[in-house]
């Protein structure tokens, strides 16, 4: 499958948590928590470094079992086929170029971009041949934006997506997850600094240490 960056086809979903508690050993890091997102909803999640904002990614993601309570989606979805996460440090192939990390993605993910629209649209043309180790942060995250856009999940579950980019970074950063929630995709982000995303309102979720 061909496709544009700004027409990617998609199954809207749901998700809710249900009085999910989560520990990181004997230290319980969210309890009871509940909360239901739907398509068209971004989230922020708030909160000190170590309080439990990429375990609730996690855990979104499939990857962290609950203690207690439970995740749900949709009959027939699953967290593996639904989401895409992106997590500090970015998960860039080292070793490979630009242009093959998105090949191997688009593999993984079963779909084929134009990659020449993609590389332009998230600013790497130049750089298509470059290794990804010889980027700078904001670049990777950018790579990163190109294989969200790929893979065509429903549900983005995003760890400081905004930092170390430089204000057009940040603005196609929010430009994007503003279309991402267009077409009824869910975006949850893990910040210290939540970022306006055009035409939509946030709910916002602030983590505190469990007593």
């Amino acid at each position: 499958m061909t496709f544009l960056p700004d027409k990617i086809d998609m199954e809207p979903i749901g998700v809710s948590l249900q009085s999910v508690s989560l520990r990181r050993g004997e230290r319980v890091l969210l309890e009871n928590l509940s909360l239901t997102l739907e398509p068209g909803n971004l989230l922020y999640v708030l909160g000190e470094n170590g309080i439990g904002k990429t375990s609730l990614l996690l855990a979104l993601a499939g990857l962290l079992k609950p203690h207690q309570g439970q995740i749900v989606f949709p009959e027939g979805a699953s967290p593996h086929l639904s989401t895409s996460l992106i997590i500090q440090p970015d998960g860039a192939s080292r070793g490979l170029s630009v242009a093959e990390n998105l090949d191997f993605a688009s593999k993984l993910y079963t779909s084929r971009p134009d990659f020449d629209l993609l590389l332009k649209k998230v600013g790497l043309t130049d750089l298509a041949h470059n290794r990804t180790e010889t980027l700078s942060l904001g670049q990777r995250k950018r790579l990163s934006l190109a294989k969200l856009l790929i893979a065509r999940r429903s549900l983005w579950l995003l760890d400081e997506p905004f930092s170390a980019l430089d204000t057009s970074g940040r603005t196609l950063f929010s430009q994007e997850i503003a279309a991402h929630l267009g077409r009824g995709g869910i975006a949850v982000i893990a910040t210290h600094q939540p970022t306006d995303v055009p035409n939509h309102s946030a709910k916002t979720l602030r983590l505190r240490a469990a007593k």
